[in-house]
């Protein structure tokens, strides 16, 4: 029996790899492998922990961590129940290179028998820093114009810094923070939320939101809209010059009017600024009058503020000049007699020819005067009531010339004459 067994063996073993070789031929005839590409699969790091313990992070580069193309190689009646989403790449952060890269290891969730599996690229290509954070201000940054008539005021956040994290080259190109608020047209008060941006060295925006943690994205903002009113500023001076010395009627300010911001009833019930007289007293001057008035401390207190900072100090000047005098002639012929009772005449006595009469004042007052051109009254009713007197009586009476001169001109001393009254006869 032994020998019909083992009678023929190597026939009976070629048979049997016939057999097989012809299986498979027969097999692929019927499923035979191929090969099926899949595009963009995405790399999945892990073991990120390690670095998290030693306070790094790491960035991918050159868009690593996507696989362009992935091919599968099975028999076909495989490749039809494998998609995409079969396909799993890992990149092992344990596995790290001295080069910071990590390999791609490539399988399928799905248990199917393929030939091969293949990647476009093998390789994680990683930048590893150190992680960094930092606190820095924000910055509202109001966008826009309020409209006519209205003035931007206190702008306010409901948080003052935003605290960043992050890669430190990144972290480090951050130097500012701003949160913007539109106020075009805006004529009342804005509350709203707005979004932190991160700017650069050159003011342009770090665009890194998925690389740079914040630990807030958004801040509260409130705008103060004020309502602006132009109003005068009146002031006074008080006092007078030193002996010798008149003030020659001009007076100058480096401001007329000021535009001032406020709200509501504060606004409403200003409607001009006062100054002090004790600020510009020009008692004992010699020389130009000049006071700096602080505008910003005579409106403190009101509720409104200056619109425009160069109007905060107020310039006044008060012109002061020497007293001048001037030497005229008068003569009774010039000198006029005015309100006499009826009934009596006068005439003027005691004053000699071409008198010389001493004039004071400016020296461009001084100068209109025109000696021959002086001239002067005597009034009879005033001297009556200076003497207490109900009717005229003939007599000499003393009195005092009034001079017609120009305005802030007048004599040193009184100039007086002597008023001879005389009874006119009754021609009936």
């Amino acid at each position: 029996m032994k020998f019909k067994l083992t009678q023929n063996m190597g026939l009976k073993i070629g048979s049997l790899v016939f057999a097989a070789f012809l299986w498979i031929i027969v097999t692929n005839i019927n499923d035979p492998v191929t090969d099926k590409p899949f595009s963009n699969i995405p790399v999945k790091i892990i073991n990120t922990e390690r670095l998290e313990e030693e306070n790094k992070v790491y960035e991918v580069l050159e868009g690593t961590d996507i696989i362009g193309r992935v091919t599968v190689w099975a028999p076909t009646s495989v490749l039809g129940r494998i998609s995409s989403n079969n396909i799993v790449a890992t990149a092992d952060l344990a596995d790290l290179s001295s080069l910071d890269t990590i390999g791609i290891k490539l399988s399928l969730n799905n248990n199917e028998t393929i030939t091969r599996l293949e990647g476009s690229i093998d390789i994680v290509k990683l930048k590893i820093e150190e992680q960094r954070s930092k606190t820095i201000t924000i910055n509202p940054v109001p966008v826009g114009t309020v409209a006519e008539g209205y003035l931007l005021g206190d702008i306010i956040t409901t948080q003052n810094v935003v605290r960043i994290t992050g890669p430190e080259s990144l972290i480090n190109s951050v130097v500012s923070a701003e949160t913007e608020i539109d106020v075009s047209g805006a004529t009342r008060y804005i509350a709203t939320e707005s979004e932190i941006i991160l700017l650069d060295v050159e003011g342009n925006q770090v665009n890194a939101a998925d690389r740079i943690e914040q630990n807030i994205r958004e801040v509260g903002v409130e705008v103060e809209i004020l309502e602006t009113k132009s109003i005068p500023v009146n002031f006074l001076f008080t006092g007078t010059p030193a002996a010798g010395y008149l003030t020659n009627g001009t007076v100058e300010s480096s401001l007329t009017h000021i535009t001032v911001a406020g709200q509501g009833s504060a606004i409403r019930n200003i409607d001009k600024v006062e100054i002090p007289e004790t600020r510009l007293d020009i008692t004992g001057s010699t020389e130009n009058f000049v006071a700096e008035i602080n505008l910003l401390e005579l409106l403190e207190g009101k509720g409104v503020e200056l619109v425009n900072d160069s109007d905060e100090i107020m310039t006044i000047t008060v012109y002061i000049e020497p007293r001048a005098s001037k030497e005229i002639g008068l003569d009774s012929n010039r000198i006029n007699i005015i309100n006499m009772p009826e009934g009596f005449s006068g005439s003027i006595s005691g004053l000699a020819e071409d008198v010389s009469i001493t004039l004071t004042g400016l020296q461009s007052n001084l100068d209109l005067v025109r000696g021959t051109e002086v001239s002067g009254i005597v009034d009879v009713a005033q001297l009556m009531e200076q003497r207490d007197m109900e009717e005229m009586v003939e007599g000499f009476y003393t009195t005092t010339v009034t001079l017609n001169l120009v305005p802030e001109v007048s004599s040193t001393e009184p100039v007086e004459v002597l008023l001879h009254v005389t009874a006119m006869e009754d021609n009936e």
